[in-house]
């Protein structure tokens, strides 16, 4: 007698199951009917192509005030720190901000924001990204990257003395200057 007794049966009832319940295939049997041909496809029309997706770098959406390890982390940079790198992010920051200017949106916008929900509803328009000038704010020396920053707009506020303001965040490759992430996101400054 076998250990497992009842495994046996389970084998043949799977086979069956698999059959569709005919048991075991017999050489005598006839082949199964073969299933009507499809109608052929009609002509194809002349429809474009659909757009190819493009994602010319990374791209993260973060939460206000979140948290954002190359923002809030790492060695502060100044402008002589990067001078040659800051040149280079520029030059691809032309190359992709159309492409992000079409990503960030006034409902993007909206879904960020955390404390001022009601006064950002009429919120509207993303200016312009065309004309941004990014500064350094972060290196990495160890990794050999640089965290930019540029504010977009000032945004409403839910109390008087707390200023939001629309960022966008890039990771850069040091040397080469190119963009690696683009990070949109909200900061707030309470001034006292």
């Amino acid at each position: 007698m076998t250990k497992y007794p009842l495994l046996g049966l389970g084998v043949v009832l799977a086979g069956a199951l698999v059959l569709g319940g005919r048991g075991a295939a017999v050489a005598d049997d006839p082949p199964p009917p073969a299933a009507p041909a499809a109608p052929a496809a009609p002509a194809a029309a002349t429809s474009p192509a659909p757009a190819p997706v493009e994602f010319p770098c990374a791209l993260c959406f973060t939460p206000e005030m979140e948290y954002i390890p190359e923002a809030d982390q790492g060695a502060v940079a100044t402008p002589d720190d990067l001078a040659a790198t800051t040149e280079k992010v520029q030059a691809d920051w032309a190359t992709k901000q159309a492409w992000l200017q079409r990503q960030a949106t006034p409902e993007v916008v909206r879904a960020l924001s955390r404390w001022a929900k009601p006064q950002m509803e009429s919120y509207a328009a993303v200016p312009s990204l065309a004309k941004l000038v990014f500064a350094p704010v972060r290196t990495d020396p160890a990794h050999r990257k640089a965290t930019y920053e540029a504010t977009v707009d000032t945004l409403p506020s839910h109390h008087p003395t707390v200023t939001r303001r629309l960022k966008l965040l890039l990771l850069c490759d040091q040397e080469s200057g190119r963009i690696l992430r683009v990070t949109i996101t909200i900061r707030g400054q309470r001034l006292e």
